[in-house]
């Protein structure tokens, strides 16, 4: 049964699986069994070599069911120095919503990484998410939003890596060749 608590062993041991499948299935039933049994997991997978991985355990930690534990407010700050966009993005909202139920002691931390973060920040939709989530560390706002705005989610599209190759798309008009160029162009 996957809510039952005598499964965490195999599901915890099922995070480390070479199969990225496998890790996100154990990831999703760990997610419904509860935090005190989860989180200990979930920090770990947070250094998984797939920013896939670290991307849905920073979302699987701001989660209400299993968010809101200040155990991984450290590991959060080190991943918001994480490579990949939607890594960063989704860690500063699990700062954010952990922050909508902590103490004051417990969001200092996160306060002062997500202040520096968001001052080195290269893009501009993961910063608002990153003073979002300081807003709500310092009172400022009761909580995250639910989803990122429309605007936010299609510049973060435009950063998530992809296998294939850039297009590039010049802008501007075609400079018209010289007649003596236009004639070695043709022959």
């Amino acid at each position: 049964d996957i809510g039952d608590k005598s499964a965490v062993p195999t599901l915890i041991n099922a995070l480390k699986d070479e199969d990225r499948e496998v890790s996100l299935g154990a990831l999703k039933a760990l997610k419904k069994i509860g935090p005190e049994f989860v989180v200990p997991a979930l920090i770990t997978k947070l250094k998984d070599k797939d920013w896939r991985m670290r991307k849905q355990v920073a979302m699987a930690l701001g989660e209400s069911e299993i968010g809101g534990d200040a155990s991984a407010v450290p590991a959060l700050i080190n991943t918001l120095k994480d490579e990949y966009s939607d890594v960063r993005q989704y860690t500063a909202k699990a700062l954010g919503k952990i922050g909508e139920n902590a103490g004051w002691k417990e969001r200092q931390g996160a306060i002062d990484a997500l202040t520096k973060a968001s001052e080195t920040e290269g893009h501009s939709a993961i910063r608002e998410v990153m003073l979002e989530a300081l807003q709500v560390l310092q009172g400022k706002k009761k909580k995250m939003s639910e989803a990122p705005s429309r605007k936010n989610e299609t510049r973060l599209a435009k950063l998530t890596p992809s296998k294939r190759e850039p297009t590039v798309i010049r802008i501007g008009k075609a400079k018209k060749a010289e007649p003596e160029e236009r004639a070695r162009q043709v022959a």
